[in-house]
């Protein structure tokens, strides 16, 4: 996370390049919700109050984040309450993956998964372990708000999508420990998951309407959903690629692909927004299919609430401060 000192330094020609880049991907316009002014203020004291941020830099480095304007961007039309839901748990995901995503440096993917299992038996439970983290108190916040709006079902679902999460976070630490990239499939499968949104797509529900276990099982809509965690990645991965190239980050699909195809890192960043606008392409023939079966308004607005938050989250995350280089 970045400092909200202004930059007086000029941008690097990687940092155009990968400005190059993300105009080249295609999109839409998108007016965030009108509550962002609200959600932003509410968002700040949530975050002071469960411990999340604790002093002046890391209250400074939430507000870069601007995680109430990643929520404006991405539920536009969704009622209030579930928009600063989406501020909370964008927040947590963030400051999570930062604290512990990673591991630390003596973490080992056995105990990585002690700590993940921990934290998703609070989701499940709505029990504080013997040793809570703030993280596991802000958990049973973020729990307690969204099952006023939904029932066991969903939340066995949410569960099971910050389990994912988790997982993603696991396939990735062995590539990141030995400082070595997977192939670009590889990377599809485990990036799906690490991008961390399947638990943020199921707040679309609470204001769509809550699926049956049926129709959350649609093989087209699980595929639908696996589509638009990668397109959300791939903003993010092209974003930060100034940054993670300097740190020698190999989980980057920039990265990736200038290794295993040979490109200079123009070409890679141009790539990049290629395989962002085909996956575009597909997860819009995806919605096609399931919209031309006919399927319940519930399924629709579930629909409707994953291209707004793929839209939403490329037209936010170039406003972050999270991605960008120091």
């Amino acid at each position: 996370m970045q400092s909200t000192k202004r930059r007086t330094t000029k941008p690097s020609l990687v940092e155009l390049a990968a400005r190059v880049g993300a105009s080249d991907m295609r999109g839409r316009s998108v007016k965030p919700h009108a509550a962002e002014a609200r959600v932003t203020s509410a968002n700040a004291a949530w975050a002071k109050c469960f411990g999340l941020v604790s002093d002046d830099l890391s209250v400074a480095r939430h507000a870069a984040i601007r995680c109430a304007s990643c929520a404006a961007h991405t539920y536009p039309s969704a009622p209030e309450a579930v928009v600063e839901l989406g501020a909370d748990l964008i927040t947590w995901l963030f400051l999570f993956d930062d604290r512990f995503g990673e591991g630390a440096a003596d973490d080992d993917v056995r105990a990585l998964r002690v700590r993940f299992a921990s934290y998703e038996h609070t989701l499940s439970s709505g029990v504080l372990p013997a040793s809570a983290t703030v993280f596991h108190r802000a958990l049973v916040d973020i729990r307690n708000r969204a099952l006023a709006l939904a029932d066991d079902e969903w939340l066995e679902r949410f569960a099971h999508s910050l389990g994912l999460y988790f997982q993603g976070c696991l396939l990735e630490l062995p590539f990141r420990r030995a400082g070595r990239s997977p192939d670009v499939e590889e990377y599809r499968r485990m990036r799906s998951r690490s991008i961390g949104t399947f638990p943020v797509f199921d707040l679309i529900e609470l204001s769509s309407g809550l699926l049956t276990c049926e129709e959350a099982g649609l093989a087209d809509l699980l595929r639908a959903r696996e589509i638009a965690a990668l397109l959300c990645a791939w903003v993010n991965d092209l974003y930060s690629f100034p940054k993670e190239r300097a740190a020698r980050e190999p989980m980057n699909l920039v990265s990736i692909l200038e290794l295993h195809y040979g490109l200079d890192s123009a070409d890679a960043l141009g790539a990049a927004a290629e395989v962002f606008n085909t996956d575009l392409a597909v997860f819009e023939h995806v919605a096609d299919i399931i919209r031309e079966k006919n399927p319940s308004a519930r399924v629709r607005g579930y629909l409707d609430g994953l291209d707004d938050w793929v839209h939403g989250n490329s037209a936010w995350t170039g406003l972050s401060g999270r991605y960008r280089a120091t």
